[in-house]
């Protein structure tokens, strides 16, 4: 009997906590926030911390099939004055401010270039979606709209400046404008009649941790790939079976 009550009274507090928890999200209203004022406030923050460290995780769906994940990979970024790391799959990136080392170990190639745009990551992985909408959008129709349920605020954005791009949302905590998810969706084709589908769309999902920034060092990091000596790029013994290109 008393294996009985207590089974009975355990039942009662999770119903309990279901109600309200429930509660709390009937309760949990989304309100509309200034998006304008909110994206520009966010790209701000991001682009101006002195030191940054991010990593996480990116996942790719095919919008027909939501609950099958197609592609999973971690990435890591580190910003600071002297440089950036960035790294995602096979794919690492170092920048001292005046030129950008990447490296491809799956086809064994290194990428040498100028430190022009500071862009690292292109097409649908790129980790920081915001910016690609960013660029000058003055010439160009661009949606955006802003909402917050209290905790975290959530932008929406869709330019014609990117006309593969469905739309990217952003969600991020307004006290401090760290980022804590992404989400992009890409048009599948670019034939009109086939995004009469609205799900005929990848999805890619982006999840955001921050971390402490360790002292970086990106020369000592590119030296480790190659050395420039009056403008002679030489491997090191490590990446001796790597290609290298160089870029402009």
């Amino acid at each position: 009997m008393k294996t009985r009550y207590i089974g009975l009274f355990a039942a009662l507090t999770i119903l309990l906590l279901v109600v309200v928890a429930q509660k709390y999200r009937w309760d949990k209203k989304e309100t509309v926030i200034d998006a304008q004022s909110e994206i520009l406030a966010l790209y701000h923050n991001f682009s101006t911390a002195d030191s940054i460290t991010i990593s996480g995780t990116i996942t790719l769906f095919d919008e027909k099939v939501a609950d099958k994940m197609q592609e999973k990979m971690d990435f890591f970024y580190m910003r600071s004055a002297t440089g950036f790391i960035s790294e995602l799959g096979n794919l690492k990136t170092i920048s001292d401010g005046k030129i950008v080392v990447q490296i491809d170990t799956v086809s064994k190639e290194i990428l040498v270039f100028e430190d022009g745009s500071g862009q690292l990551l292109t097409d649908k992985k790129n980790i920081f979606p915001f910016e690609k909408l960013l660029t000058d959008t003055s010439e160009f129709k661009t949606r955006l709209e802003g909402k917050s349920d209290g905790e975290l605020h959530t932008l929406t954005m869709a330019s014609e400046r990117e006309p593969d791009i469905k739309q990217v949302e952003v969600s991020y905590s307004p006290s401090d404008y760290k980022l804590s998810a992404a989400s992009i969706s890409w048009w599948k084709t670019q034939n009109p009649e086939d995004r009469k589908d609205e799900k005929n769309c990848w999805v890619t999902k982006i999840n955001y941790r921050y971390g402490s920034t360790r002292v970086l060092n990106p020369q000592a990091e590119i030296a480790t790939i190659v050395t420039i000596r009056d403008n002679e790029i030489t491997r090191t013994d490590a990446y001796q079976n790597y290609q290298i290109n160089i870029g402009n």
